[in-house]
């Protein structure tokens, strides 16, 4: 309903309007709605030349690693005192041993290439 630079999109538009007419056919107190802004032009900063780079499997070696039988959820990481990862990515990996059927916990089977 909002662009990434902030600006209005017509999803918006047609929710509010759909708003003040149901408000209207319910006999509903008018609600009260601020004036949206002006609408902003994104800034374009032209061309970016890439001049070096990090691998993804690069970056993760810069990073502290875990190890648990259970995943865990990144705000009990204990990486700080007191508190886990509030923001940002957690990484999770496994080794699936070979089989011919993975069931995930929803329920569904897969049938893996077992070459």
């Amino acid at each position: 309903m909002i662009t990434f630079s902030g600006n209005y999109t017509e999803k918006y538009w047609k929710t509010k309007e759909l708003i003040e007419k149901f408000t209207k056919e319910r006999n509903l107190p008018k609600l009260i709605i601020p004036s949206p802004p002006k609408a902003e032009t994104a800034a374009h900063y032209g061309v970016v030349n890439i001049t070096d780079y990090l691998s993804y499997n690069d970056l993760l070696t810069h990073v502290k690693s875990y190890k648990s039988e259970k995943p865990i959820h990144p705000e009990l990481l204990n990486i700080g005192p007191n508190y886990g990862q509030n923001f940002g990515f957690t990484v999770y990996r496994t080794t699936i041993p070979k089989s011919k059927n993975l069931t995930i916990v929803s329920g569904l089977n897969f049938l893996l290439n077992s070459h």
